[in-house]
């Protein structure tokens, strides 16, 4: 069978749509799909280098465009007894595809993928790489169906490699864009954590030995002050962090009980501002030496005492426990209960809480917002390290985190 091959005219477009419409009629009866809208045709040729028809249930198929630069580069793509879809795309790329995408690229325009994809939209669209000359440039299939759900389909070819190449320049602008600001926050926060640890530190050290009520008093504001501002702190940081929370973990020897101790040096102080009733209990370890990241397990629990402490009224509690497994000769399972008897969390925020920017209003008295970054960095960290972490909560009654972290024995 021939297939008619159309090629855009230099005639007047009355000669031309005539011509074209005359041919449409042609390959109307050879391929059994009504084609004899020129406004159609003359639409699609300026849009797509080749235009083809095809029928979904016969796999019948047929070229009606060409780009004329093109045509006699095109013409020898397709041979003129060539009627099915797959016969069109397998001889389109052993003319037009590299070697390496030739499977790839019969296996996407194929009859059979045609038909699932179109199934399920109405437009389905492929980017791929072909030759244009010597060179590989990108490309686009278009494939769409000619009404709501007839069997025809018209499918298009297009040359997009201006299109990739400034998509590719714009990218690479909001890369550079995004990376600068990241540099930016991380300095500045930097640069700002590090005269506020010596305030805080300080001032930590002048309550020790200050013995005057007043002054302990202004002391205590002084350093609360200094915590909240760190939280905001903290929170620009982690904007920062969470894109790029991507290292793996460093695993290394580390005793359970010195983790604990390093947790409460950081965290006794704004309890104690808040009258917080702070209890660790290590009863339940039975491996002290592991090899965990250090680094990760401390960032997690200040994050979740913190906030334990930040969301418990004056005079509350809030526990740190964990309980040791093992789980074979060389491995324990860790599960740490971060509790406290708080201001606690609606059931439809707590389905939410791991989710980035997730906040919920609080009443309670001087609390500094945050970003809502902080429990979803939190998951992030205990995932890295194989782990878990849930929650059980009640509005006005408390939270109760529960982590579960495995260790290699040492």
């Amino acid at each position: 069978m021939t297939l008619p091959f159309f090629k855009k005219s230099d005639k007047s477009n009355e000669s031309e749509e005539k011509s074209i419409i005359a041919s449409s009629s042609r390959l109307s009866s050879l391929s059994g799909i009504d084609i004899t809208n020129f406004d159609v045709l003359r639409s699609l040729a300026s849009d797509y280098t080749s235009v083809y028809y095809a029928n979904l249930e016969t796999g019948q198929a047929a070229v009606v465009s060409f780009d004329d630069r093109n045509m006699r580069e095109v013409a020898v793509v397709f041979d003129e007894t060539a009627s099915h879809i797959d016969e069109f795309s397998r001889q389109y790329a052993n003319k037009r595809v590299p070697p390496r995408f030739f499977q790839e690229f019969v296996d996407v325009v194929s009859l059979t993928n045609l038909r699932a994809k179109l199934s399920e939209t109405n437009v389905f669209t492929y980017r791929f790489i072909a030759y244009k000359g010597d060179q590989e440039n990108h490309f686009m299939m278009r494939a769409s169906r000619i009404g709501e759900s007839g069997p025809n389909i018209v499918v298009g070819f297009s040359d997009i490699e201006d299109q990739f190449n400034e998509e590719q320049r714009r990218s690479m602008e909001l890369e550079f864009a995004s990376n600068a600001k990241s540099e930016f926050l991380k300095n500045a926060s930097h640069e700002l954590m590090t005269p506020l640890n010596a305030i805080n530190g300080f001032t930590e050290m002048a309550l020790k030995v200050v013995e005057q009520d007043v002054v302990k008093e202004y002391l205590s504001h002084i350093h609360i002050e200094a915590l909240k501002l760190t939280v905001q702190i903290r929170n620009l940081i982690s904007m920062n962090e969470f894109s790029l929370i991507d290292r793996p973990p460093y695993y290394e020897e580390y005793p359970i009980t010195d983790f604990f101790s390093n947790i409460k040096d950081h965290v006794t102080t704004p309890a104690k501002a808040k009258n917080i009733e702070l209890t660790f209990d290590s009863f339940g370890i039975k491996v002290n030496r592991v090899k965990t990241d250090i680094e990760f397990l401390n960032r997690i629990f200040l994050h979740l005492i913190y906030n334990a402490i930040k969301y418990t009224d004056n005079g509350g509690t809030v526990i740190l426990s964990v309980k040791q497994e093992m789980l074979d000769e060389k491995t324990v399972s860790n599960e740490f209960h971060v509790k406290d008897n708080g201001i606690g969390m609606s059931k439809e925020f707590s389905e939410h809480l791991f989710e980035a920017f997730s906040r919920e209003k609080t009443s309670t008295e001087g609390a500094p917002p945050g970003m809502g970054l902080g429990l979803a960095i939190t998951e992030k960290l205990v995932n890295a390290l194989g782990g878990s972490i849930s929650v059980v909560t009640k509005k006005d009654f408390g939270t109760d985190f529960k982590v579960v972290i495995p260790t290699k024995v040492v």
